[in-house]
Parts: C-alpha cells; sequence; structure tokens
C-alpha cells in the first residue's frame, strides 16, 4: 500500500546543493481526501524549510494512473480510462492549488516522459540480465495490486484475504516477467550496513536490516498479462504482457531526475 512519506532522493543525481522531495504518486481510482492533502502539507513544509536554510531543491508530486483498479473503475464509470484518469488528475491538480503547494512538478504516469523513462528502465534490466519470464503462482488481490504467499493470507467468513489489509484474494497463475531480486539481497545488507543514515527514522532503518537478514527474498513479479490488465504500460517487444503497475509507479522518481537532469525545467 502507499503510505504518506517523505522521499529524500539521492544528491549524487543532481548537484551536491539540491535536495529532491517528493510525495507518493497518487492512485486515482477515486477523488483525494484529506490523507492525501496531509502527505502534500508534508512535503511542501519541508521543501520550504530547506529553502529557508539556503537549500536548492526540487519538490515533485503526482498521480499514479496505471493497473487492474484505475481500469476497472474507468467501466464501472462508463468512460476510457485515460479521460477517467484525466479527470480525477486534475483534482489532484486542484486540491495543491487550494492548499498552496509550492511544487516544481506534477508527474502523471501517463505523460510521455515517464513512458520513455519506464521503457528505458525496463530495457536497461532485461539487458544486463536482471529480468527474466517465468510462471507465476499466488494469491492475487484487485483493491491491493498486489501477490500475496501463503503465510500473508488467512480464510475469513468463507474467503480468503490479505493478512494486512482485509481485502479478498483470489488464486491465479499466469505467465510474468520476474525482476532478480534474490540476487542483489546480500548488496541490499552490505549497503545499509555502510549507510546507517539511508533510512530514517532508526527504527525502520533497523526494520528493514532485520527483515532482510531473516528470510530469502523472492525474486519480484513486474509485469502481467494484458489479457488480464490492459490499462498499462506494454513490455517492450512483447506486447503479450504490460508491466506491473508498482514497477511503472516507482520508476517516476527517475522521470523527475530526468526532467531536471536533461532539460532544466520545472513543469
Amino acid at each position: 500500500m502507499i503510505r504518506s512519506s517523505v522521499l529524500r532522493l539521492g544528491r549524487r543525481f543532481l548537484s551536491s546543493k539540491t535536495a529532491v522531495i517528493t510525495t507518493p504518486i497518487f492512485y486515482v481510482n477515486a477523488k483525494p481526501h484529506i490523507g492525501h492533502y496531509y502527505s502534500m502539507t508534508l512535503a511542501d513544509v519541508y521543501n520550504r524549510w530547506l529553502k529557508l536554510s539556503g537549500e536548492a531543491t526540487f519538490f515533485t508530486t503526482g498521480t499514479d494512473e496505471h493497473g487492474l483498479k484505475v481500469q476497472t473503475a474507468a467501466a464501472a464509470a462508463g468512460m476510457d480510462p485515460k479521460t477517467f484518469c484525466d479527470g480525477l488528475s486534475q483534482k489532484f491538480r486542484e486540491l495543491a492549488s487550494v492548499g498552496n503547494i509550492q511544487y516544481d512538478r506534477f508527474v502523471r504516469t501517463t505523460d510521455p516522459d515517464h513512458l520513455e523513462a519506464v521503457q528505458f528502465f525496463w530495457k536497461t534490466l532485461e539487458k544486463n540480465g536482471h529480468i527474466y519470464k517465468g510462471k507465476h503462482c499466488g494469491w492475487y488481490s484487485v483493491s491491493d495490486e498486489c501477490f500475496y504467499t501463503d503465510s500473508e493470507i488467512e480464510e475469513v467468513d468463507g474467503k480468503m484475504v490479505a493478512r494486512e489489509t482485509g481485502a479478498t484474494v483470489v488464486y491465479e497463475t499466469e505467465e510474468n516477467y520476474f525482476f532478480r531480486l534474490r540476487e542483489h539481497q546480500q548488496r541490499l545488507i552490505q549497503f545499509l550496513e555502510d549507510n546507517p543514515t539511508f533510512v530514517q527514522p532508526a527504527l525502520y532503518y533497523q526494520t528493514l536490516l532485520r527483515d532482510l537478514k531473516s528470510r530469502d527474498l523472492d525474486d519480484l513479479s513486474i509485469s502481467r498479462p494484458s489479457s488480464r490488465v490492459s490499462w498499462g504500460i506494454s513490455v517492450p517487444d512483447d506486447p503479450s504482457q504490460k508491466m506491473y503497475v508498482w514497477f511503472d509507479a516507482l520508476v517516476n522518481y527517475l522521470t523527475c531526475i530526468g526532467s531536471i537532469v536533461f532539460t532544466g525545467r520545472a513543469f
């Protein structure tokens, strides 16, 4: 699930004097609410504080617009997905305007430069051997846009649900592309041990490091069949697959950094 957060991305991508601040990008299957405004406000206050301290900043927010939930919500509204997303994304812009949220870029995952960035990112991973195709079996929740393992579900009132969210899950088998996350586990552990302030507050750093050391990571499914999810970014050279919504969405932070590095423009 997307949790309200303020992420400060790696300064090495920009000048050493520039801080990049971002809210999560907000999912557009429904209108914005007070939680979205709270996230925007946190990031905006932090951005203003850094500016008062004399730091150069670049502040981004935006909307996450692909995936099965959006596809389903658009169909229920009798609209094509892009038109549906256009309307709701505008609502988030209006929320930011009402709150005087002073962002530099409002990114949408339907933006042309984001599409280009995601496809480039995929091809780079594939070229370096980090992606492979295989069969995926698991308990899937449409509302969470997530697969769960057997240990992460339980039966409640005769139906299977995710323990964490209570969302209904169904067992599905499909052919997907996978990212070789397992191969990077020791590198992640080493990186965190070498950079103890990378994740803050310290409690979350300790929890993450402990979790990484306590179990083996599974490779990540990063696509879904186009027959199940039509509203998404196509996998390069394989139109039978759409990129998994989280893979697409997470690259938005690189898209925004790229807009600064390569164009020098604010949106």
